[in-house]
């Protein structure tokens, strides 16, 4: 079967799928954000 294939006995429509998902994430402690290193200075060279 495909993942998108719903196996629930009640027809949901999927808004309400997106709805329940949205909810349940709210639920989860939420992640911490991801940290990125600063990017380095770019190094200007004289042109010619």
């Amino acid at each position: 079967m495909s993942r998108t294939h719903r196996t629930q006995p009640e027809k949901l429509r999927p808004r309400d799928i997106k709805r329940r998902r949205q909810w349940e994430a709210m639920q989860r402690p939420a992640r911490e954000a991801l940290l990125f290193p600063e990017p380095e200075a770019p190094q200007w060279k004289p042109m010619g």
